[in-house]
């Protein structure tokens, strides 16, 4: 099983995933949320579905997406691709042992040249649709509504979307164990400007584990009529004063996460350095001994 989340905003789209991945009766670990990103289009694609075929059509999809400056010209190839996919002897001859182990799901967002903001498309199969709701799951057919839920008090700003896509994916892995791994988010924003979030993730889905008990506390306390005005303010101010504790703590995360992100450019920087020098001398040594 896997879960994707996208989440709109006024900004543009957060596109979240799980890095756990079905091949046959095995599991492994791997990047689900493939990238696109060329002069024409900048997008996030992850799907859902038998391993093996998700390998073989998601390439197909991000060659379509890297060469569309049109999302409206793009949905109308992919239904053709998708249509022409599963029409191939390649599919047809997929050995499996009932139709329903041939179903895919994909999340795409995609921002064209040509449009003025990010589109997300679902695909089922053969069956190209346009995402309406804030917060849209595919993999984990369960989340549909918790995906609806977070997507509705998220659509103020990109930020607010990539937290919102964190905990449908947290609530995935915290209730199914064929979701899991590390969680991979990407934001596009409808100026095109596409961001990969890594780091602090960890950090952030342990800090939801305490929210959640504190929510359930809070939750179970307004219900309970036996306690008295004064109780029940003491537990409204400490909570208060929790929950300010744990914002400081998520500020923090991000703060830190980057300055990992700064030096992991920075190294990646200097290993570029590292290897293009190496390369100049290798070519100016191999170039003096042919003369």
């Amino acid at each position: 099983m896997t879960i994707a989340a996208g989440v709109f905003c006024i900004d543009g789209i957060a596109v979240a995933a799980d890095t756990k991945e079905s091949y046959g009766d095995t599991h492994t670990y791997v990047e689900k949320l493939l990238i696109v990103s060329t002069d024409l289009c900048k997008g996030a694609i992850v799907g859902s579905g038998d391993g093996y075929l998700l390998d073989y059509i998601a390439p197909q999809i991000i060659a379509l997406a890297s060469v569309s400056s049109s999302s409206v010209k793009f949905e109308a190839a992919l239904s053709d691709l998708m249509a022409e996919i599963y029409n191939s002897s390649s599919v047809k001859s997929y050995p499996i042992e009932s139709t329903a182990d041939l179903y895919t799901q994909f999340l795409v967002a995609v921002k064209c040249r040509d449009d003025s903001e990010v589109t997300l498309l679902v695909i089922n199969s053969t069956l190209v649709t346009r995402a309406h709701n804030f917060g849209t799951v595919i993999g984990c057919g369960p989340l549909r509504q918790v995906g609806e839920e977070f997507g509705e008090v998220a659509p103020f700003a990109i930020e607010r979307a990539k937290e919102a896509a964190l905990c449908i994916v947290y609530e995935a892995k915290r209730r199914y164990s064929d979701v899991g791994g590390t969680t991979r988010i990407t934001t596009i924003s409808n100026d095109g400007v596409l961001k990969q979030y890594r780091e602090g993730i960890v950090e952030k889905e342990s800090l939801l584990d305490r929210v959640r008990r504190m929510t359930n506390l809070i939750t179970v306390s307004v219900l309970d009529s036996t306690f008295s005005a004064n109780h029940f303010n003491t537990i409204v101010k400490n909570t208060g004063s929790t929950l300010r504790d744990y914002h400081r703590e998520a500020q923090k995360i991000d703060r830190e996460a980057g300055m990992v992100d700064k030096k992991w450019f920075k190294r990646m920087a200097r290993k570029g350095h590292r290897q293009f020098f190496k390369k100049q001398g290798a070519i100016k040594k191999t170039t003096t001994q042919l003369t």
